[in-house]
């Protein structure tokens, strides 16, 4: 939590620098869009196949005498049906969290109205937005107060390490929160944008950390700065709850798109596999292309253009499952051991 100096030692404020990332890895895993993402998949697979016959040339003219090329394709069409039903699976799982008698919905919805009621109370802000995005920026704006008051408050009190420590935790939860602030403006739920904003939001540190300054400090602060400790910690307590709600409303509606874009995208690809299947002639194909056999080429591209959806669902789930793989808790834990380290050396000292 600290430096040898006394300072914070904050981590980094965006979640690709606190993984450890590179910019290209974060850039596939979840940022680059899905389409484009997909595509380069199909670009890759393409050129190792290429690769692949021009070091390989021999295994194809094997191949071109028999009818093992209309297998394939017919094994790529049993491939594309089974993820047609998967993704029909997922659709009706999607649809099953809407189910439920009339006292199920109605508890859903007094639970939500309850929640928005506890951020009114305890950050004073008047009705909040009913937008997703209005609603997140409401959260962090109810930190940036708390944060500016306990900033202004530390200055009235005598100097000394712990009110030195307290300022300085505060602006950098103010600092932090108008950060974000000003990422959601312009984004809009159902992209994936609000969603990237409120992830680089670390409310588990600057949970914990405002709590370890209350029990470090015990007796050096006034009653006032306590207790505006306590408030920015109950009010940073109702961002994680509300980020994970959000998120789960964003993959239902992922997963939505995505099921809709991959039966419009399978329908073509199954046509493609049948002809290939059952009416594509080899003979008609000789010559070369790029040094490498004719039919050999069209074929693996029509292997490529195939895959398609496949490649699609695949860039959508990949994003999706990295997301949950960087907020599998809600609550004030960081699920990185050289960060937990750190905490401890700071309590031991």
């Amino acid at each position: 939590m600290n430096d040898s100096d006394g300072h914070l030692s904050p981590p980094p404020d965006t979640m690709r620098e606190r993984v450890g990332d590179s910019r290209p890895k974060t850039w596939f895993l979840i940022d680059g869009n899905r389409w484009f993402v997909a595509g380069l998949l199909l670009v890759v697979a393409f050129a190792i196949i290429l690769l692949a016959g021009a070091l390989f040339p021999q295994p194809f003219e094997t191949v071109r005498s028999t009818d093992q090329i209309r297998s394939l394709f017919q094994s790529i069409f049993l491939a594309t049906v089974t993820s047609i039903a998967l993704t029909l699976t997922i659709g009706q799982l999607i649809l099953s969290e809407e189910m439920g008698d009339l006292g199920e919905q109605r508890s859903r919805m007094q639970d939500e109205i309850q929640f928005r009621k506890d951020v009114q109370t305890s950050m004073d802000v008047g009705v909040p937005p009913a937008t997703p995005t209005g609603f997140l920026r409401t959260l962090l704006l109810g930190a940036r107060q708390d944060a500016t008051a306990l900033s202004e408050q530390v200055t009235e009190e005598p100097d000394s390490k712990a009110t030195a420590e307290v300022a300085e935790f505060a602006g950098l939860v103010a600092d932090h929160s108008d950060r974000i602030m000003d990422d959601l403006d312009d984004a809009e739920f159902g992209t994936f944008e609000t969603l990237s904003a409120v992830l680089d939001f670390n409310y588990s540190w600057k949970t914990r950390t405002a709590r370890r300054l209350r029990g470090r400090h015990e007796g050096g602060l006034s009653a006032e700065t306590d207790h505006l400790l306590d408030e920015l910690v109950q009010n940073l307590s109702l961002f994680g709850p509300a980020r994970q709600y959000f998120k789960l409303l964003y993959y239902q509606h992922e997963l939505i798109d995505v099921s809709r874009v991959l039966l419009y995208t399978a329908m073509p690809a199954l046509g493609l596999t049948t002809f290939m299947g059952f009416a594509f002639d080899i003979e008609p194909f000789s010559g070369t292309i790029v040094g490498l056999n004719s039919a050999f080429v069209l074929v693996s591209f029509v292997i490529v253009l195939s895959l398609f959806p496949f490649a699609l669902l695949l860039s959508f789930v990949l994003r999706m499952v990295t997301v949950s793989q960087r907020t599998l808790t809600i609550g004030p834990f960081i699920l990185r051991e050289e960060e937990d380290a750190e905490d401890i050396g700071a309590i031991d000292n």
